[in-house]
């Protein structure tokens, strides 16, 4: 990389640094350029949030709080948009965005998340909040928690049905 600094190359450097997040101290490798010449430090974005998801995925994994791309996959596996899993779940009507966006959840709504993975914890967020939806739609997921219960039914007989050929 070329150094805004002077006219030659920058390396990339690194070193261990300390963070705190929500209150927690957290360790990672914080990476930056160095200019040949003058020797002033500086990043880019992408170095930026390279550093900045070191201290996320950290965070996540010491919660068990789900990734963007999981909590993606919920909307996916319930058929339901970003903001009416939000209200579902009862959290701010962007936040579900936010999080596949990158925010990190707090650990009450990571909990949440992690538990809603489960469709018969899904089923009872969704029955609760029944008053704030169309019926339509009310109908429309409740078919949809039947239909994945009906998948997990299956794969459950394929297990059984496979552990009872297996001749040991």
């Amino acid at each position: 990389m070329r150094s805004p600094f002077a006219d030659c190359e920058a390396r990339l450097m690194q070193e261990n640094r300390v963070v705190k997040f929500r209150g927690e101290e957290y360790c990672y490798t914080y990476s930056y350029y160095e200019c040949e010449k003058t020797k002033e430090k500086f990043s880019t974005t992408a170095l930026d949030e390279e550093n900045v998801q070191q201290v996320y995925k950290q965070y996540r994994e010491k919660y068990k709080i789900p990734s963007s791309q999981e909590i993606e996959e919920l909307k996916i596996k319930y058929g339901v948009s970003a903001a009416r899993l939000g209200l579902i779940l009862g959290f701010g009507e962007n936040q579900i965005s936010n999080y596949i966006d990158g925010e990190v959840p707090s650990r009450a709504n990571g909990k949440t998340l992690s538990a809603i993975m489960d469709v018969h914890v899904f089923e009872r967020y969704l029955d609760l909040a029944k008053n704030q939806l169309k019926e339509s739609v009310y109908s429309k997921l409740k078919k949809r928690v039947l239909e994945l219960y009906s998948i997990e039914h299956c794969a459950v007989a394929e297990d059984k049905t496979d552990y009872g050929n297996n001749n040991l």
